[in-house]
């Protein structure tokens, strides 16, 4: 009996630990730098082609327009993004919320599970570029906000893949 109530007693410290992370920590920011050896035009040409899209993003699908603003950079486009994950398929909204070409592109993506806001930024070093991610992430719900935390490594791990992939296609391609 005595050995029971220990374990009870473990997993609600353990629970209200979990729930009190998502209270605490709202957002996840990452950030992932990458040089890539071509100039700063090819280099965001080559990140703004939608065809390559799943060539360097980890499992994507599709992208579809929703809506148009009529901004002629596409700033407050809205597009449905599909992804495939362990199987199964998940739908994003993305809505860009900048662009000045050749210098950054940014967007916010927003799922049932989660909400995100990336500025990916270009700079110049001559016959190099070197591209900058940077994303805030937040999580929907209890048990989302809790977990996201824990997944920060992994989205870390992710973003870095899908860099260097898109690294490696402008080097070799563009």
């Amino acid at each position: 009996m005595k050995a029971l109530k220990f374990l009870v007693g473990g997993v609600m410290v353990l629970l209200i630990a979990f729930w009190l992370v998502g209270i605490f920590i709202d957002s996840v920011k990452t950030e992932y730098t990458v040089t890539i050896e071509k100039p700063i035009e090819d280099t965001y040409d080559a990140f703004m082609d939608v065809e390559i899209l799943d060539d360097w993003l980890t499992g994507f699908k599709s992208i579809e327009v929703i809506s148009e603003s009529g901004d002629p950079d596409g700033v407050g486009n809205k597009y449905k993004m599909m992804f495939e994950e362990g199987g199964e398929l998940y739908e994003f909204e993305e809505t860009i919320t900048g662009v000045e070409w050749d210098e950054y592109f940014s967007f916010d993506l927003d799922s049932k599970f989660f909400s995100s806001s990336t500025r990916i930024e270009f700079e110049d070093k001559g016959d190099k570029t070197q591209v900058t991610s940077t994303t805030t992430t937040e999580g929907k719900g209890f048990v989302f906000k809790s977990m996201l935390p824990f997944m920060k490594n992994s989205m870390q791990q992710r973003e870095k893949e899908d860099y260097d992939k898109l690294k490696e296609i402008i080097e070799t391609q563009y």
